[in-house]
């Protein structure tokens, strides 16, 4: 969770966003912001004594807490979608939704750790400051509102107003922790990057999207390879109190586990063999044979330029396949890889690409900072994997992305 001086200028960015909700590109940052307060704003409910969802370096997320959390931030999230795209989510949508939440959970825990373990320094003054600097603990004047304070702390949040305070204190030293990593990376913007990045180009993409859901119903579900799959994935099955049940007594669950795994392994595989048509034809028409053979849809994107949040209409949000995108020509129009965005596998390819407006005087500005902004992001996000990768993740839902 971020510093709350950057939640309340996050809420004002907001109402101007709103403003100019028309324009596709702050769209497409909205998309981020929601996904953001997951990591940063969501809150922990504390004092639940419940099922056992995930134990992160012994630390334990109950299901109580995390099935507040992923509903509050589920709720925020339908919101947004319905307000700028006017689309409600389906159930396959919220289940997505609510693995993020999951994901973003034990990974706002890890860094949480951390900054304790390093003793991040964050005043009491500090944590003070921060809490008044939040708008719905104000009055209409803008003053901090000590009762307002203690009304929501304790109906909405369900705390103690000593429980938020330090919640709130770890929160900063989260935040603290991001900026100390992400300055510390040395920056020196290559020319040709910079000219790469920059260029006003617009491409327009064609893709297949390969739902592992939409694969269940092609797995024959062998029984032996259901208790094989029992036995190679026990760890999967164990109980909280590190009690594994006789296989009999969940065999139904096993096996539905067993025809997801299954269906993953196919769409990533079909996605495999489509890809080296692409790569080894460069034609369109090829890929959509073989969509066509597989019973898959082609779509094709609008046109797109590059945009800070990197969101790909039709597709998703993801910064590194945004810049690899712009990489395509028609010498080589296909990805090199299969991008797996939001739980779907997408093989993806150019149709066009077209030069846009000439330049602004601002662009070399915007430009550096674009860049600057974009290496700060990608070197915290290799420091946050590292963490996770050294990390004793136990889950006891959505297991099949268990870290250890």
């Amino acid at each position: 969770m971020r510093s709350y001086g950057v939640v309340y200028r996050r809420n004002c960015m907001l109402k101007e966003l709103r403003d100019y909700s028309s324009s596709w590109m702050i769209k497409g940052l909205m998309i981020v912001l929601a996904s953001t307060f997951i990591l940063w704003g969501s809150g922990r409910i504390s004092g639940c004594n419940e099922d056992v969802a995930a134990k992160v370096n012994g630390e334990v997320i109950s299901m109580a807490n995390f099935h507040v959390i992923a509903d509050q931030q589920l709720n925020l999230y339908r919101e947004q979608m319905r307000l700028y795209f006017k689309k409600d989510l389906t159930a396959a949508d919220e289940e997505s939704y609510r693995k993020i939440v999951f994901t973003n959970l034990i990974d706002e825990i890890i860094l949480k750790q951390k900054a304790a373990e390093l003793k991040v320094p964050i005043s009491s003054t500090e944590t003070k400051e921060s809490i008044k600097e939040l708008p719905y603990f104000q009055n209409e004047e803008g003053a901090f509102d000590y009762e307002k304070y203690i009304n929501i702390v304790r109906s909405y949040f369900r705390k103690t107003p000593e429980a938020f305070e330090q919640e709130k204190y770890e929160d900063l030293r989260v935040s603290r922790l991001e900026w100390i990593v992400k300055n510390s990376v040395l920056l020196g913007t290559e020319d040709k990057e910079f000219e790469t990045t920059f260029k006003k180009e617009k491409i327009k993409l064609g893709f297949i999207a390969l739902d592992p859901t939409s694969f269940e119903d092609r797995v024959t579900v062998d029984p032996a390879k259901v208790k094989q799959f029992f036995k190679e994935h026990t760890s999967f099955f164990t109980t909280p109190t590190g009690q594994t049940p006789n296989f009999d007594s969940i065999a139904d669950e096993v096996s539905k586990s067993y025809k997801k795994d299954e269906a993953k392994k196919y769409a990533k595989n079909t996605g495999k063999e489509l890809l080296a048509e692409c790569m080894n034809s460069k034609k369109i028409e090829t890929i959509q044979k073989a969509a066509k053979k597989n019973n898959l849809t082609v779509e094709n994107t609008d046109y797109l330029g590059r945009n800070p949040s990197g969101y790909i209409p039709k597709i998703g949000t993801d910064f590194e396949t945004m810049k690899d995108l712009f990489m395509l020509s028609k010498e080589n129009p296909c990805m090199n890889e299969i991008k797996e965005i939001s739980g779907k596998h997408y093989l993806i390819w150019l149709i066009d690409k077209k030069e846009d407006a000439p330049q602004e005087e601002n662009d070399t500005y915007f430009g550096k900072n674009y860049v600057e902004t974009r290496k700060k992001d990608s070197f915290f996000t290799s420091y946050k994997k590292n963490l996770e990768k050294h990390a004793t993740v136990k889950k006891y839902m959505y297991q099949d992305n268990e870290k250890t």
